[in-house]
């Protein structure tokens, strides 16, 4: 299946131009207050960047420009029906496609060892606090939302990201509780790539005989009398 995947980004500002056309600036102050800048980097002038960039490839289109006292004049922009299709093609590729970005901390957890076991005790202590308090805001978060009666539809990303928070902070302290009971060695040498990367040293079995040809197993079998009166 082809890659249609669009930028986070412009996924994020076609969401919003779905509901109703917005200029960018509206658009950023809406993403802030939705708080989706916790899903999407986004800075004003990424936006803008991204919403021309879309307006050149027909995705979105400028529906008229107002100016309001001094301050700079303002483009409202409208979703096309091709950036209607290329959207919805995006939600559903990111949905049903896992895709793996990269992130940070499996890498530092794969090079942790070459850390003295205090610093990392240490540096995990830091991290559980930090995780723990995001997940407590994406309780309040929660609550929030249900107290204002927003279908739970709307908000599915937040249940998303309170309970990957909660199994990355279950996952931390059981290591916690492994490194300070010993019961995950820190110390223990580490093995000898020379040893573990050598070919084995068993010898290679030896290459099996080349079967011999049926004649040369029966030199003395004379041939066929048929095929010698067809020769002839």
């Amino acid at each position: 299946m082809p890659n249609t995947v669009l930028p986070a980004l412009a996924v994020a500002a076609l969401a919003l131009l779905q509901e109703r056309p917005m200029h960018p600036y509206e658009m950023y102050q809406t993403l802030l207050l939705r708080k989706e800048d916790a899903l999407v980097k986004v800075r004003p002038g990424t936006l803008y960047h991204a919403i021309n960039r879309m307006a050149a490839d027909g995705l979105v289109r400028a529906t008229h420009t107002d100016r309001e006292g001094n301050r700079p004049e303002r483009t409202t922009y409208e979703i096309t029906p091709l950036g209607s299709e290329r959207f919805v093609a995006s939600v559903t590729e990111m949905l049903a496609a896992p895709v793996n970005h990269f992130p940070h901390f499996p890498l530092a957890m794969a090079e942790a060892h070459h850390l003295p076991l205090a610093d990392v005790l240490a540096l995990v202590e830091t991290r559980v606090a930090a995780v723990a308090a995001e997940r407590d805001a994406l309780d309040a978060d929660i609550r929030r939302v249900r107290d204002k009666g927003l279908p739970e539809r709307l908000w599915l990303e937040l249940d998303l990201r309170r309970e990957t928070h909660a199994a990355e902070l279950a996952w931390l302290e059981r290591l916690l509780g492994r490194l300070r009971s010993g019961d995950l060695d820190w110390s223990e040498p580490l093995p000898d790539p020379a040893v573990t990367s050598a070919p084995s040293s068993a010898p290679h079995p030896a290459a099996p005989s080349p079967t011999p040809h049926p004649a040369a197993r029966h030199p003395t079998t004379p041939a066929d009398p048929r095929s010698s009166a067809t020769e002839r």
